[in-house]
């Protein structure tokens, strides 16, 4: 049994210390008898090694890079997230992540034709005081999986790379928040200065020096039901639209549910029993939302403009306008 004056010392440094849990110190009092500990000791130091550790440069280009947002009140801001070819090309060199894939390469190899699927998790952190109004240590996060990997695999957060680790506060400075800030990082991996992920794909040398060009498509976006919201700008369950993807489908709560008929392109959610019936948004049809709204902006008050953007995502103007005449 431990001498109960060493237990009482320990004690005394835990409290004398900020908080940090008991493996943490317990690790870091083993590496103190161990090891030599570092002369630096202001966590100014330990922040320039943080930085210094994550400036990689990669035949591909730096790791952390820099996108310009628009922010609310006009300008930009500069945001620093990870180059999505950087940090995969360091990862596959990555022992445990370079052998699966590798695994998963011999037994389903990726092309041009055949790109694997990529899986974009977008979920924000509290990690201050959940209970505080003002909560300003708020984080939105980022990341990148792999999803032929398997689920045993992307059940670890090993084989998720972090592309992005933004303040609350800051994304709701910026215009379109989430959304935004998504479609800079996707740009980042489908158009870099010539590098796509998918049509070109990334030759990544793996741990045991093998060399694969992995080829990737962006094939689901992962959030809670907040986070949709956030990205694809939409209010979601408390909206008059209930999907962002289906063109007709509107909620039964929604003002003019009751004008909707049996014979109109309109349909409640509630009247939905096979989606091979459901008509799908195309690029023509978004951008008719947009450019209608656009022009309306200008020339609506604030209240006045709010009701026509909930009708203009509901399908009334796509409706109006025929959009079903236009193929993508």
């Amino acid at each position: 049994m431990e001498n109960a004056a060493k237990l009482r010392r320990l004690n005394e440094l835990r409290c004398s210390l900020p908080h940090m849990s008991q493996v943490a110190l317990a690790a870091f009092l083993s590496k103190a008898q161990t090891e030599d500990l570092p002369d630096v000791r202001c966590r100014h130091a330990v922040r320039r090694a943080r930085d210094a550790a994550v400036n990689h440069d990669t035949p591909v280009g730096p790791l952390i890079v820099q996108v310009s947002l628009e922010l609310r009140s006009g300008g930009t801001k500069l945001c620093d997230v990870a180059n999505p070819h950087a940090l995969l090309y360091l990862a596959a060199s990555c022992k445990m992540f370079s052998a699966e894939l590798k695994r998963v390469y011999n037994k389903d190899p990726c092309g041009p034709t055949r790109p694997w699927k990529l899986c974009v998790y977008c979920d924000e952190a509290k990690p201050g005081n959940a209970f505080k109004q003002d909560n300003k240590r708020s984080l939105q996060n980022v990341y990148a999986g792999i999803m032929n990997l398997g689920a045993a695999a992307l059940a670890k957060e090993d084989f998720w790379l972090v592309l992005a680790t933004l303040e609350s506060t800051a994304v709701a400075k910026v215009e379109g928040g989430m959304s935004q800030v998504i479609g800079a990082i996707l740009k980042l991996a489908f158009d870099l200065h010539g590098y796509n992920l998918e049509r070109a794909g990334l030759e990544v040398v793996l741990h045991d020096g093998t060399r694969l060009r992995i080829f990737l498509k962006l094939a689901c976006l992962l959030c809670d039901e907040s986070g949709l919201h956030q990205v694809w700008m939409c209010k979601g369950a408390s909206g008059t639209k209930c999907c962002v993807e289906c063109m007709y489908i509107v909620n039964p709560n929604w003002v003019a549910a009751d004008e909707v008929g049996e014979d109109d392109d309109l349909v409640l959610f509630t009247k939905v029993f096979d989606v091979r019936k459901l008509v799908r948004h195309t690029k023509h049809t978004i951008h008719a939302i947009v450019d209608n709204l656009a022009s309306a902006k200008p020339v609506l008050n604030a209240d006045d403009f709010k009701a026509k953007e909930q009708t203009s995502s509901s399908g009334v103007f796509l409706y109006a306008n025929r959009p079903h005449d236009i193929s993508d």
